[in-house]
């Protein structure tokens, strides 16, 4: 074996009084003499089963997340589904029948409304581009007043 060439204060150092100095012999004994607590596998268990409890409710959530608004919409859009299918080309002003699931005490009424609401619409789309034909009129008729 190589010896050490190291020097401290031109004595060489050794093992024992270096670790004496140190004070590494002190540290260890009071190690040593320090209480410690025993491992408590019971409050590991529980730990563990908090942890899985835990992961497996993240799970959940996570899937919930991601099926809630499936089953939402799916659920809405049952709700708002027709039983009878209108075509758009029919001109009968006469509402769609809603399945009716939920009892209105004022249907007939609300039938009504939506009837003269789409017969207002339809005369509405017959009359906003005659509307709009007679403002550019007014339109060219300003500038060429304006212009003079």
């Amino acid at each position: 074996m190589a010896q050490s060439s190291l020097l401290i204060n031109g004595m060489k150092p050794s093992i024992s009084s270096s670790l004496d100095l140190q004070g590494i012999f002190l540290q260890m004994t009071l190690w040593l003499t320090t209480d410690m607590e025993p491992f408590d596998s019971e409050l590991l268990a529980r730990v563990q089963a908090l942890y899985r409890e835990i992961e497996e409710r993240t799970l959940e959530i996570t899937s919930l997340r991601r099926s809630t608004p499936v089953e939402a919409a799916s659920i809405f859009q049952q709700s708002c589904t027709f039983t009878g299918q209108v075509s758009h080309t029919e001109s009968t002003t006469a509402p769609p029948q809603v399945e009716s699931s939920i009892n209105i005490s004022r249907e007939d009424e609300v039938n009504e409304t939506f009837a003269q609401g789409m017969k207002i619409l339809k005369d509405l789309k017959r009359g906003v581009p005659a509307t709009a034909a007679k403002l550019e009129r007014a339109k060219e008729v300003v500038k060429h007043v304006s212009m003079y």
